[in-house]
């Protein structure tokens, strides 16, 4: 194995006084979408793009997206349509990543395209109580739930369900996917689902040492419907993301990574070695006031002054990707905590 280690120094002074955001000034899109595709399904696509000094979404990445329909040109095309003021520092246009949870639901000339078919309720009740069982016949189950799922509100409870599935198994990754999945479309789901997926997804992040995820996760606590969180245990949140941090001084994720799935890392600490076999990686530093491509020849040392930072490494070829965090913490708790 070859392994590529980085030391990159980024050079460049900003300071929260002066730096600020992109800001949306016109959507061009049509209100009401046209879709010829005559059917209850939905889509959605989790997004990471940049927008450029000219104030246009540009390097679009589908990160996450829905298993039901593949949305990812029209995604693509909406975010084209969009024009903003592009983010500045010291006045100065500069090139800035945003992160999107873009959902395409639609109406249909016979009605609503909202709730669930009692195809789905039945399979999904069954799998339910073969989980609350133990059985082990409920991963065959969910197979029905899966061929009946089409809108929006449908797949977040079929996310919610293949969580609980999974975890049964014991089959982690999975139920890692599921879980994120669930609580983004947190919004369709009863309020004690999406309070559980919310707690269950934090639970996941912390133990995966995904700090930032972990940080957004427990903020969004204070979103949900018919739900009140205490400040006390907010704060125990707070606290054991805090603690998490201080415990681990070094941090290992391991990704596989292909032309269709790059690794989306977020950063916890400010220095970052890259290992891989295979020279057709390219990585690229994604900030609120930051982008740029670096080398996966050297170290990376992220700059202090750099907001929301995530590592984007995209291959030409199916490989394997390892990254190693070390240094000082680089998460500022303020950017996500309100």
């Amino acid at each position: 194995m070859r392994y590529i280690l980085c030391l990159l120094f980024l050079s460049f002074a900003c300071s929260s006084q002066v730096f600020i955001p992109a800001k949306l000034l016109d959507n061009a899109n049509k209100k009401y979408r046209e879709d010829s595709f005559a059917s209850r399904v939905e889509s959605y696509a989790y997004i990471s793009f940049v927008i450029n000094k000219e104030g246009k979404a540009t390097d679009i990445v589908l990160i996450d997206k829905s298993d039901f329909r593949d949305i990812s040109g029209v995604a693509k095309q909406w975010l084209k349509n969009l024009t903003y003021q592009p983010a500045r520092i010291y006045d100065k246009p500069i090139n800035s990543e945003q992160r999107l949870l873009w959902r395409y639901d639609k109406a249909l000339s016979s009605g609503s395209n909202d709730g669930i078919s009692p195809r789905f309720a039945q399979s999904y009740e069954k799998t339910k109580s073969l989980v609350k069982d133990n059985d082990v016949k409920a991963e065959h189950e969910l197979n029905n739930v899966k061929q009946a799922t089409k809108n929006l509100t449908e797949q977040a409870f079929y996310a919610f369900i293949s969580s609980f599935v999974y975890a049964q198994a014991k089959d982690w990754p999975r139920y890692g996917e599921h879980v994120f999945d669930a609580w983004m479309l947190k919004d369709f789901l009863d309020n004690h689902s999406a309070y559980t997926a919310t707690k269950n997804l934090f639970d996941y992040a912390l133990y995966k040492q995904d700090h930032r995820l972990a940080l957004e996760v427990a903020n969004s606590f204070k979103t949900l419907s018919g739900i009140e969180i205490s400040a006390q245990v907010y704060q125990s949140y707070y606290d054991s993301v805090q603690q998490s941090i201080e415990q681990h001084k070094e941090i290992t994720k391991r990704y596989s990574i292909s032309e269709e799935s790059p690794a989306y890392h977020a950063i916890t600490r400010r220095e970052v070695q890259l290992e891989t076999v295979s020279d057709n990686v390219e990585a690229q530093l994604r900030c609120k006031n930051h982008v740029e491509n670096v080398s996966i020849t050297e170290m990376l040392l992220i700059p202090s002054t750099a907001i929301d930072c995530r590592l984007l490494v995209r291959a030409t070829e199916d490989t394997e990707l390892t990254i190693v965090e070390s240094g000082a913490v680089h998460i500022k708790l303020g950017e996500i905590l309100d």
